[in-house]
């Protein structure tokens, strides 16, 4: 056996006694789709659960288990033996108990709140709608009702709303005069150059740009361009184009890849309008960025010009050419956004649409067609060229009427398919596996030894009869002699007997002669195929002359029996490798994971195509190969499904000796690969060098490397995806359609001959689904369903639901029911589905609408320059690079770690606004590009977020939102206001940590989302080891929150990558609904509403609307029974909070609404000053709350200026646009001690964020903190501050923090009970530390006092004696 069939034959189970994967189930491939098609019915289906039928085994039932996991389904076996079976469930929400969080409220917040509500007392109207029975505090009135179809300057006349109160309504009503006064309708200029459309040209101008044209063609240095073009296959269909184009208004072209339909067609369309004296205008989209440029550069080129005349193109970012243009190439969300702008009026000067790469279903491509159908008939100049490939062709010349097809053959070199079964074969795995089980047949594939024995076991009677036959027949030859033969033999009637005859294998016990060497001898070819039809062996030899049958026709001269013998060995050879190829395909799916793809057979088939190994040709067999023809050297291109699999391939081939030299590159291709990197795929190797090329789906259509003879596909893909019906993205590693297939192989023939070798068997390659899935039928659909609401004429209604069920294959009513209910959460839409003022805004931002209203919250609370970079890694990629080195990547994870510690910690978005800051100060010093290698970031990624950055302040200065990014950034250097204004902008994207639970070191870190979902932290993230302690009984629970980018369901479970920790008080504040409900624990009273909408008849939160708070809650007994209330956030989240706090904050929570409103309707006109203070008063509670209290501002830096630089300590900079408030004085950490942690610490990081730090902040922990004499800033001094702020100032030292534990159990839980909590709760909770942590917290209290006493500092005594107090003897 050779090495290369011992690699493959290798059991990949790990042992009989392991416990098996899924994929390593011995459950055949037919079960396997069987099972899949079963689930896909079932998730389709409006049923909620299905049990397969009984008898399946218990690997089928592990399968299935597996499986339900990638579809969100939750399954459970029941039974015993036979009619033991397993069901499946449509995910059911849990019972959840009823936890209730206490909301942390310092003295500072309450004085800070007190004070902002002393000067700006709740209206009636406010009180009257935050009290009630239950009620539901909504900020519908605060965001403002839409009105079908109104238009822009509509909006900006309405009212503000009465949530806000008399004072504000009555100057946000205002607003809208002095909003026009100022030059509010900036921004909504025309864009483009002026001067005369390509479409209106006259017969002058054509004639003169024609004349040019020509002049430039005709010259020698263009002759090889238009021969070229002249060669393309589209050029035979030139008449018949343009012809269809003037008989129809929507034509089709359905080419092959490589026919030139891109290029060509719009250049066909102009030179017939200019031919005939007319001017045109073409515009042509893409579906991907980089290929409307390089498309507008190539045509450019053919038409001997540069880009910007004639030819031009508008992507994001950047646009070449003008009205002028003829031809104009974009991407198809350009186009979409140009046909949804105010007036719809571009098509007026458009005469031609060409439509490209439509078989891709791009969502906005799919979109397009909807917009265009409905367009055509007020639009009867336009011209409409559908282009695609061979791909559902009949589907869309359907949608449009059956308008008229051409199509174009395309030309690739012929390739060679080999699937597994092949693959086997070539590689020894199939001679390793038939000689396991001892093989199927004989060599000769005839009756072998089985025959023999048949015959042997013949009574002595019949056999002897049957030698007498034999006898005659070979001595005589007669007719009558072998029809006697095949009757005693069985032969003549054999066709009913299912193991044949087994006379015809008798050999005569004297001469040794068989039936068919009688036949053979005497050329009867007629009775040789009878005999072989019957089971007869060929290969039996007649004893002495050592001669098969085949000799004997061979001596006798019998050409006829010759041919008949050859022929049935050759069907014979063919059904033997058949059925061992057949068994060496069972063998192996039974002994490897079926889920994932196996590296060591692409190894061993690598080394089998390049002659490595065992498969290394010798000497004299290399030179006689050289000289029948030259060795083909060509590059070998690997499809895997994704990183994972590109890096463990690359590091197995690297350590192999055949690969790991010199004559072999390997290079990696992924979209997160360093631009110069990728570069190196196309550039062919030295002589000698092989290139083999480690690739995703990235290298199906996007590129073409030119010197590709071979491809090995793996057939999978990591696809991210969107399930509509469970509301998650999903990313995970599935089958590749038939068309991806296709796409794959023909990589291998674009330049010459190749081979494409399949990683699967020939049966799933004929179950691949036909197409992808279209993109609008797995994509969240907000951002869609804002444009829907564009096109809306004043006084006009258009149905979200109704507008894209027109589509070619509409989407799920899943996803758009979801999508309209986000709009409706972030405020965009309101209960009727109308366009608020709000959404009108978000759609006009290139962005999700979700992270349009993030960059809003940064202009509202002027910190709009880290909410730019995040807002734009989200819209276009992270840009952190992922090295291929093992070495490198633990590197980038350190890298990463640190930059989110020395931003304040447990956030990867602070992290990435810290890099992108250090990257901007890096390129003012033209050390950019190797900022970038040494912080493992992406150059490409960066420069694009940078210009997404600028197009975005363009946009939010042209609407008047913004006049400069350091204006609207006064506050963008403070790490913790940072944070809490991402949270309001990510809400509703947020979750709550689970606590660990007790006994169990090995649970990873699980988040509550508010769909009640369990969702894992990805371990890239740097929040990956992030845990939450549980709570001992009696002590008050705190909700340890995260925010974070999006939920991901992988192969086995969901996770979140990128996030942030965070405090609540932001999300009372935004989120969509929050009930005020009565704080009584269940049972207790008549909660109809499972423990939400608590009845409160008789409510009285305030005393009569003056301002002054009542402290207790009068029940229905009219007695004082309690002085707290719940907040229930979104019917999920539970906090404890009191009274007074609930006025105050639901009244603040009214008023940012209100404020944000009056921003967004009157960008240019200054808050009234109740909401001008709100903004203050949030922004000051969410510092005081914040780490920030306990150590002092963490500093950002911004994108052009260094952390620290221009700000000062406790103070504000402007917010909303006018006004600034003070420093947050003596504000508390949140929770003051250790509720989140990150153990183990990373080595060599530091920082100064309490989020991973030991002490202060609740999201405590030892991994990123230093003792203070180890930081890099002094933090300022908070004169007057509490016994947090003076840790925080004046640190204990070396010998003192030796002696407390890290993290410190004891202070993190009794430091926020002594200072907020009566003396005797103190106490209770001091006396139950063990005795060694009570020496450590008096250590702690007595440091304190010696900071006092040598250094002068000022401290709170009636804090300071409390501790000291629980130690006195």
């Amino acid at each position: 056996m050779s090495e290369g069939g011992r690699q493959g034959g290798r059991g990949g189970r790990g042992g009989r006694g392991g416990r098996l994967r899924p994929g390593q189930r011995p459950v055949s491939e037919v079960q396997r789709l069987s099972i899949q098609e079963q689930l896909e019915l079932f998730q389709r289906s409006d049923a909620q659960e299905y049990a397969f039928p009984p008898g399946l085994s218990n690997h089928d039932r592990a399968v299935v288990h597996a499986e339900c996991k990638k579809y969100g389904f939750s399954s459970k076996s029941h039974g015993k033996g036979d009619n033991r079976r397993v069901t499946i469930y449509k995910r059911q929400q849990r019972q959840q108990g009823d936890p209730r969080f206490e909301l942390p409220l310092g003295p500072a917040s309450q004085q800070a709140l007190d004070a902002y509500f002393a000067a700006h007392p709740p209206t009636q109207a406010e009180l009257a709608s935050i009290a009630g029975s239950g009620r539901d505090v909504d900020l519908q009135e605060a965001y403002g009702k839409g009105e079908a179809g109104s238009s822009e300057d509509e909006e900006e006349g309405g009212e503000e709303g009465a949530a806000a109160g008399d004072q504000a309504g009555a100057a946000a009503a205002d607003a809208s005069q002095q909003q026009q006064q100022a030059g509010g309708k900036q921004g909504r200029r025309r864009r483009g150059g002026s001067g005369p459309h390509a479409a209106e040209f006259g017969a002058a101008e054509i004639e003169r740009r024609r004349g040019l044209w020509e002049q430039r063609i005709g010259r020698s240095d263009m002759q090889s361009l238009i021969a070229g073009r002249e060669a393309l296959p589209i050029a035979a269909y030139r008449e018949e184009i343009v012809q269809a184009l003037d008989s129809h208004q929507v034509v089709l072209i359905a080419g092959e890849t490589g026919c030139g339909k891109t290029t060509q067609v719009p250049q066909f369309i102009l030179e017939d309008a200019w031919y005939r004296g007319k001017g045109c205008r073409v515009v042509c989209t893409q579906p991907r960025r980089i290929s409307a440029v390089s498309v507008a550069e190539r045509v450019a080129v053919e038409r001997g010009e540069s880009v910007g005349e004639n030819v031009g193109y508008t992507i994001r970012l950047e646009s070449r050419g003008g009205p002028a243009s003829s031809l104009m190439f974009c991407t198809n969300g350009v186009l979409l956004r140009m046909l949804t702008g105010a007036g719809r009026t571009p098509l007026d000067h458009v005469t031609h649409l060409v439509v490209d790469e439509i078989h891709e279903r791009d969502r906005f491509a799919d979109f397009l067609l909807i917009l265009v159908r409905d367009l055509l008939p007020a639009h009867p100049h336009l011209r409409v060229v559908l282009m695609s490939a061979t791909l559902h062709v009949d589907l869309f010349s359907g949608y449009f009427g059956g308008c008229p097809v051409v199509r174009v053959p395309g030309f690739t070199h012929p390739v060679e398919d080999f699937y597994l079964e092949n693959i086997l074969q070539l590689t020894g795995y199939q001679e390793a596996a038939v000689q396991a089980v001892g093989g199927l047949t004989g060599a000769s594939g005839g009756g072998g030894s089985n025959g023999a024995a048949a015959a042997a076991a013949l009574p002595k009677a019949e056999r002897a009869r049957i030698e007498e036959a034999i006898e005659e027949a070979f001595t005589t030859g007669s007719d009558e002699a072998f029809e006697v033969l095949l009757e005693v033999t069985g032969a003549a009637g054999a066709e009913d007997m299912a193991a044949g005859a087994p006379g015809v294998n008798v050999q005569h016990s004297a001469k040794g002669a068989t039936p068919l060497m009688a036949a053979a001898v005497h050329g009867r070819d007629d009775i040789v195929s009878t005999l072989l039809s019957n089971g007869a062996d060929p290969a039996t030899k007649l004893p002495g002359a050592d001669k098969t049958a085949r000799d004997l026709a061979e001596m006798y001269g019998h050409a006829a029996v010759l041919e008949v013998l050859d022929e049935y060995s050759e069907q014979a050879q063919a059904a033997e490798e058949l059925a061992n190829a057949a068994l060496a395909l069972s063998h192996y799916q039974a002994a490897t994971d079926a889920d994932e793809v196996d590296l060591d057979l692409i190894e061993s088939l690598l080394a089998y195509i390049c002659e490595e190994g065992p498969f290394k040709k010798p000497a004299d067999a290399s030179s006689a190969a050289a000289a029948s023809g030259p060795q083909i050297m060509g590059a070998i291109l690997v499809f895997l499904p994704g990183w994972d699999e590109i890096v463990r391939l690359k590091d197995k081939l690297e350590g192999s000796p055949a690969f790991g030299g010199s004559r072999y590159q390997l290079l990696p291709l992924h979209s997160m690969v360093a631009p110069a990197e990728q570069r190196r795929v196309f550039v062919r190797p030295p002589a000698g060098v092989r290139k083999i090329v480690l690739a995703t789906n990235i290298a199906e259509t996007a590129i073409t490397i030119d010197d590709v003879v071979c491809v090995v596909n793996s057939g999978r893909l990591k696809e991210k995806s969107y399930d509509p019906y469970t509301n998650v993205s999903t990313l995970m590693s599935t089958w590749i359609s038939r068309a991806s297939e296709k796409q794959r192989r023909g990589r291998a023939g674009r330049c010459q001959p190749g081979v494409c070798f399949h990683m699967y068997s020939r049966q799933r390659s004929e179950a691949l689904a036909d197409f992808q899935l279209p993109e609008l039928r797995r994509s969240p659909l907000d951002e869609m369903c804002l444009q829907v609401k564009l096109l809306e004429q004043p006084g006009q209604s258009i149905s979200i639901a109704q507008f894209l069920g027109k589509a070619v294959e509409p989407p799920l009513q899943q996803s758009v029911t979801i999508a309209i209910q986000l709009l409706a959460d972030i405020g965009a839409l309101d209960e009727k589905e109308h366009l608020t003022s709000l959404g009108r805004h978000l759609a006009a931002l290139p962005l999700p609408p979700a992270l349009g209203k993030m960059l809003l919250y940064g202009v509202l609370f002027s910190c709009l320059d880290p909410v730019l970079t995040v807002a734009c890694c989200m819209a276009y990629r992270d840009p952190w690079v992922l090295p291929a080195a093992t070495d490198a990547r633990r590197q980038a994870a350190l890298i990463r770690a640190r930059l989110s510690s020395d931003a304040g910690g447990a956030s990867d978005h602070l992290a990435t606004i810290k890099a992108f800051n250090q990257w901007k100060g890096a390129q003012s010093r033209g050390t950019d590009r190797g900022f970038c290698t040494h912080n493992f970031l992406s150059p490409a990624t960066m420069n694009m977020i940078d210009g997404m950055r600028g197009q975005l302040m363009s946009e939010l200065t042209s609407r008047g939102f913004v006049q400069s990014l350091e204006g609207s950034s006064a506050n963008a250097q403070r790490s913790d206001l940072v944070r809490a204004v991402l949270a309001c902008g990510f809400y509703p994207q947020v979750g709550r940590v689970l606590p660990r639970p007790p006994n169990d070191s090995k649970a990873k870190t699980a988040v509550l989302t508010r769909k009640d979902e369990r969702v894992r932290i990805h371990p890239a993230s740097v929040n990956a080891k992030l845990e939450v302690p549980a709570t001992e009984e009696g002590e008050p629970e705190f909700a340890a929150m995260l925010f974070y980018d999006e939920i991901t369901r992988g192969d086995a479970f969901m996770y979140m990558k990128s996030c942030t920790a965070m405090h609540p008080h932001p999300l009372l504040l935004v989120a969509a609904h929050v009930c005020i409900a009565q704080d009584i624990e269940e049972g207790e009273g008549d909660d109809g509403d499972g423990g939400v909408a608590t009845a409160m008849g008789g409510v009285q939160l305030s005393d009569g609307g003056r301002g002054g708070a009542c402290g207790s809650l009068p029940g229905p007994s009219g007695r004082l029974e309690q002085s707290t209330a719940l907040l229930v956030v979104d019917r999920w989240l539970k906090f404890r909070v009191s009274l007074p706090a609930v006025e105050h904050l639901m009244c603040l929570r009214l008023r940012l609404a209100a404020g944000f409103a009056a921003r967004v309707r009157h960008p240019l006109v200054p808050l009234p000053p109740a909401l001008e203070a709100a903004l203050g008063a949030a922004a000051q509670l969410f510092l005081n709350e914040s780490e920030a209290a306990l150590r002092g501002d963490v500093f950002l830096g911004t994108s052009y200026a260094p952390p620290g630089a221009g700000m000062q300590a406790g103070g504000f900079g402007r917010l909303g646009g006018g006004g600034s408030f003070g420093g947050c004085g003596g504000g508390r950490g949140l929770f003051g001690g250790g509720r989140y942690s990150a153990a183990p610490p990373l080595p060599g990081l530091g920082g100064r964020g309490s989020y991973g730090g030991r002490g202060g902040g609740r999201f405590g922990g030892s991994s990123s903190y230093r003792p203070p004499q180890q930081q890099q800033q002094q933090q300022p001094s908070f004169q007057g501050g509490r016994v947090g702020d003076v840790v925080a100032s004046h640190p204990l030292n070396e010998a003192e923090w030796q002696q407390l534990p890290a993290p410190c159990p004891g202070l993190g839980r009794a430091l926020p009970a002594v200072l907020h909590r009566s003396e005797a709760e103190a106490w209770r909770l001091v006396a139950r530390l063990p005795a060694n942590e009570r020496e450590r917290l008096q250590t702690f209290a007595l440091s304190l006092n010696r900071a006092q006493q040598q250094l002068g500092i000022d401290l709170p005594v009636g804090a300071l004696r409390r501790i000291l107090s629980l130690f006195d003897a």
